[in-house]
């Protein structure tokens, strides 16, 4: 499983310093809340160079660093806040984030506990610790985070959004829908609600409610029509309840938003598998792992159709791939009950492929 990180980060823009400095900060911000990065970063720069020990300047300018994909940028710039602000929380809360994808869990669950030493009722800080609790495998403890950043806001959406995704791996399903319901409730950020819908229906599926689960995705699609993997996820929803036409549909209409994309072709052949296609299901199959060839599942359905088309040997060299792969996989399962309830329940790809 992949973590979003939940972070949010507030500078206030120093104008008390009544000279240049804060207006340059003033004018970062309003050019980083409207996507103008680079505009965003110059100013950072001129308070730089108009107070080079304004800790605030390289704390924001690492932020938008990291908004720029440069997180070794981002970093250096949190160590130079960090050193000319030993005190500041928002800070070490930033460089916790930046650790976390790097990934350097260890450093990144210690600057979350900083952070909060520094100032307990951050409750986003407790959300960002939860993230790098749960990648660690410290399950409680990020429940318990998720807790405590509740207790400090009911409404927090972020806290009802990680806890829904813990608990969903825990296996607390029911648990799981009660908090993506809140975070759907709560949440201001229309990125969030698209979110929440969106691990909402993967979670109805996993209990059986088709339905529901198309429907959260028809509403991911509403709210956002290039949103690819809800179009394929809605597929996987149709094609469980039946509608292999409809899922036909989906995933014809994900492939062309994103045409080269080795999980659709996975699905599509999965789907007309189903359907009894096998020629179709071969091509799908092998442009899937031409594109890439670590797909386990996909060898897996190759090794089916190949079976069921009487290549006994191609059949065999194929399970074999997928079993050496992922071990375990070779169960007595079928190609429709492994599409409904096999690698996808539980694959990368889901947190991977959704844009």
């Amino acid at each position: 499983m992949n973590f979003v990180l939940l972070a949010v980060f507030i500078f206030v823009a120093s104008s008390a310093f009544g000279d240049a400095t804060g207006d340059y900060i003033d004018s970062a911000m309003t050019e980083l809340n409207q996507g103008n990065l680079k505009v965003a970063t110059i100013d950072c720069d001129k308070a730089i160079e108009a107070k080079p020990d304004y800790a605030d300047a390289y704390g924001l300018r690492g932020l938008i660093k990291n908004r720029m994909g440069d997180t070794n940028g981002a970093l250096a710039d949190c160590n130079t806040a960090i050193k000319l602000k030993p005190d500041g929380a928002l800070f070490y809360g930033l460089r916790g984030n930046l650790k976390q994808t790097k990934p350097d869990l260890a450093g990144s669950l210690a600057d979350f506990n900083k952070a909060l030493e520094l100032d307990p009722n951050n409750g986003n800080n407790y959300n960002c610790r939860a993230v790098t609790k749960e990648a660690m495998g410290d399950l409680n403890g990020a429940m318990d985070d998720y807790k405590k950043a509740l207790e400090l806001n009911p409404t927090d959406a972020h806290a009802h959004l990680g806890r829904a995704s813990l608990k969903e791996v825990m296996g607390d399903l029911d648990g799981s829908l009660d908090d993506y319901d809140k975070a759907i409730r709560y949440s201001k950020l229309p990125s969030d609600i698209v979110e929440a819908y969106w691990q909402r229906g993967w979670v109805k599926k996993l209990k059986g409610d088709f339905d529901g689960a198309i429907a959260d995705y028809t509403t991911v699609v509403d709210l956002t029509p290039r949103y690819v993997g809800a179009y394929m996820c809605r597929a996987l929803a149709k094609a469980a309840k039946g509608d292999l036409n409809g899922a036909m549909e989906d995933c014809n209409e994900a492939m062309e938003l994103k045409p080269n994309d080795a999980v659709f072709y996975m699905g599509r052949g999965q789907v007309k598998q189903i359907k009894g296609d096998l020629d179709g299901a071969l091509t799908d199959l092998n442009k899937s792992v031409e594109l890439k060839t670590n797909l386990a599942a996909a060898y897996f359905n190759l090794g089916l159709v190949k079976q069921a088309k009487g290549d006994t040997s191609g059949a065999q060299a194929d399970l074999k791939k997928a079993d050496e792969m992922e071990k375990g996989m070779l169960e007595p399962i079928g190609a429709k009950g492994f599409l409904m309830s096999g690698y996808f329940t539980n694959s990368d790809w889901f947190y991977n492929e959704r844009n």
